[in-house]
């Protein structure tokens, strides 16, 4: 628990008020903390205090003038939640007890709460992924379209702090709900963007909010199944062999397309191994707090030569080959590996104006020509 958050509860305790003696005591019932600390946290959460800094919640006042050493919670912000731990209660109960909107899964009232109800079971099919990865709860922000942004109810729960608001958390969205306790956004990592699906199974980036329990208890919602990279790591593996051509399956364009270029890097990994050239092989890139690894379709340890394969020689294919590579390039000098060379993988040799295009940005071209490859720097 915060320490601002062990004076609000010890101040509660002591009836909305208390001398500092008193509520040093109070504090340190529930947990052993230095009496200059909770002093200076008090200090620097009141705005009647020359320590005091407008980004903090303006949250202590002195009742009695400053002063004489009496301090009490400033509005309603941070008064007792009038649910407990574990109850079960019908939303629009709730609603009629704190206010907020009875739609919507963030929900700010003027009672200085932000409501909100997760439904891990229901959530998925409008792309949301609630649920506890270790001692963090991974909360989806509001919109099921498109990319998520940081405005409206978003904007609210990131700015609770600052804002002086309480998170109170539910499972369930609808009917009968159960309070899971008060939580707090991370204060080092109080959020992610993830890439993911949205309901309509477009791809989206989501704010994923991260969400800490105040106090520790026995919770009823379930683990995440959103699995974000713990480390950055680079490994080295082997090229996926493309085995047949032929199959009875029909598959998206997109897929086929996948295969086209898995075939090329295919003969292109037996074209090197025939003319005793250096091994061609891949990296798989790991960034924290991404939900999947990058995959090159080429790693050339010998020169440190980055590959990207594409079926068409064609300018849309090109510049999207260009893009990873740069991508791909950044991701891996930021883990600490040089990339010397960058090239691309085609079909054939593409027109005039795209071999310029890669002669202008020191990119090298690798095309099939008859039963061989060319390469040109």
């Amino acid at each position: 628990m915060s320490q601002v958050n062990l004076i609000v509860d010890a101040i509660n305790s002591l009836g909305g008020l208390g001398t500092l003696s008193d509520i040093y005591k109070a504090v340190n019932d529930i947990a052993e903390t230095p009496e200059p600390s909770i002093r200076r946290t008090i200090y620097q959460h009141s705005s009647e205090c020359d320590i005091y800094e407008p980004s903090r919640e303006d949250i202590f006042y002195a009742p009695h003038g400053k002063g004489e050493g009496v301090w009490a919670i400033r509005d309603k912000t941070f008064s007792i939640f009038p649910v407990t731990t574990g109850t079960k209660i019908l939303r629009k109960d709730l609603h009629e007890l704190v206010g907020g909107s009875v739609q919507g899964g963030i929900c700010p009232t003027s009672s200085g709460h932000i409501l909100l109800f997760s439904d891990p079971e229901h959530g998925e099919e409008f792309g949301y992924f609630d649920g506890w990865q270790g001692d963090t709860y991974l909360y989806y922000g509001q919109g099921q379209d498109g990319d998520m942004e940081f405005t409206r109810n978003n904007k609210s729960l990131l700015n609770h702090k600052a804002d002086g608001k309480r998170v109170q958390l539910f499972k369930g969205a609808k009917g009968e709900v159960v309070y899971e306790g008060q939580f707090e956004l991370d204060e080092l990592r109080p959020y992610d963007l993830v890439e993911d699906k949205d309901m309509h199974d477009e791809e989206r980036v989501a704010i994923v909010f991260r969400l800490v329990p105040i106090k520790e208890h026995k919770t009823t919602l379930p683990e995440t199944n959103i699995k974000l990279i713990s480390q950055n790591k680079i490994e080295v593996a082997d090229i996926e062999r493309h085995i047949t051509e032929s199959t009875d399956v029909t598959y998206t364009a997109e897929i086929q397309v996948e295969r086209k270029e898995s075939k090329l890097v295919t003969e292109y990994q037996d074209f090197l191994g025939k003319n005793n050239l250096p091994k061609l092989s891949r990296l798989i890139i790991n960034i924290e707090g991404e939900t999947s690894s990058l995959k090159t379709d080429g790693w050339i340890e010998e020169s440190n030569t980055l590959l990207e394969a594409k079926s068409s020689a064609s300018r849309n294919s090109i510049r999207t080959a260009i893009g990873q590579l740069l991508d791909y390039k950044f991701q891996i000098e930021n883990q600490g590996i040089e990339v010397r060379r960058l090239a691309i993988l085609l079909p054939q040799k593409p027109r005039e104006s795209l071999l310029n295009l890669l002669k202008s940005l020191k990119i090298n071209l690798i095309y099939k020509d008859g039963n061989k490859f060319t390469t040109t720097s």
